[in-house]
């Protein structure tokens, strides 16, 4: 990140796009963090967890709504969204996290 770049304005755009659970991923696996400012990496690792944590909450709910479709005796099937975005949800919250898979 170039000296005296708004990391606020970085930071805001990033959320706006949902990209700073993969920002910090990448910063994780490549080891980048050390040459970027703390306040950044601090803020992408504090967002990637919300993110981590909205998408674990989402991911409970949907299986509450799938559950209930198939009581009913309806098929599902889901077309776009967290459910494709990765083979488990292990996988993703490993991946936002920085973590080894």
């Amino acid at each position: 990140m170039p000296t005296g770049a708004d990391v606020d304005a970085f930071l805001q755009a990033a959320s706006a796009e949902g990209i700073v659970g993969l920002l910090h991923a990448r910063i994780a696996a490549t080891g980048a963090a050390g040459r970027l400012p703390p306040a950044l990496t601090a803020a992408l690792r504090a967002g990637a967890h919300r993110q981590v944590a909205l998408e674990l909450a989402l991911r409970v709910e949907l299986q509450r709504v799938v559950a209930e479709a198939h009581r009913r005796g309806l098929d599902v099937l889901l077309m776009k969204g967290a459910s494709l975005s990765s083979p488990s949800p292990e996988s993703a919250v490993m991946l936002m996290l920085g973590t080894p898979q």
